[in-house]
């Protein structure tokens, strides 16, 4: 009977996931937002810290802006099309399938133009000379490889990177491991100057301390 319950319950959810997302672009968007937004958490990122969310809607402004050592900066897009690719899914034959499939590659790269002309690199200072385009799945990628073999190649011509969760996130705890080797370095640093401050001071003391000299010793008088 649970395993029953369950079942229908992850079929509801299954159910109103699908629904969702055939609602439309927004409620698609919202998807990848939050599947970006869980991915910097699984990576150790901190907000307002290591990363900063969209806070313009005109799409003026990445999705996604992380901060990295030596104040440089990686922008990254969640705002990938993809409704072809659900549309490809819902195609009564495999022609209609096909013909989808191939509006999906294309929009991608369509998106990856627009992604090099908004210039993201030039706008955000000190960010970095690629940006990264999520795509919230990697079947997502992975059809429009199929159709498209060489769009990789093209968009990192264009100085976009196409990422997906799995290689997002390696991109995202690489990023994280170099904030941890900073701050080892930075507490290096400060426990090495701590030391040679502590050291000098140290010195000063044994050096006035040698020119006052020891004082006699008190003769207890009443004891002699």
């Amino acid at each position: 009977q649970q395993l029953h319950a369950t079942a229908s319950l992850l079929q509801d959810r299954t159910t109103s996931l699908a629904t969702a997302l055939r609602g439309g672009s927004q409620a698609r968007g919202r998807w990848a937002e939050i599947t970006l937004r869980n991915l910097v958490e699984i990576a150790g990122l901190t907000e307002h810290c290591d990363f900063e969310e969209q806070q313009a809607q005109d799409g003026a402004r990445p999705d996604l802006v992380v901060r990295l050592p030596g104040k440089r900066f990686l922008a990254v897009d969640a705002k990938a099309p993809m409704n072809a690719y659900y549309e490809a899914h819902e195609a009564a034959d495999e022609a209609t399938r096909k013909v989808a499939f191939a509006r999906h590659a294309r929009a991608l790269q369509d998106h990856v133009k627009k992604l090099a002309d908004r210039e993201y690199p030039r706008k955000i200072p000190g960010s970095l000379d690629v940006v990264v385009m999520f795509l919230p799945g990697e079947p997502f990628l992975t059809a429009a490889f199929a159709e498209d073999p060489d769009l990789q190649l093209r968009a990192l011509r264009a100085r976009v990177l196409l990422t997906t969760p799995a290689t997002l996130l390696a991109l995202l705890r690489t990023a994280a491991h170099l904030w941890q080797e900073g701050t080892l370095a930075e507490n290096a640093q400060r426990i090495g100057e701590v030391a040679h401050a502590l050291y000098e001071r140290v010195a000063n003391f044994a050096e006035h301390l040698g020119r006052v000299g020891l004082p006699d010793p008190i003769v207890d008088r009443d004891a002699e």
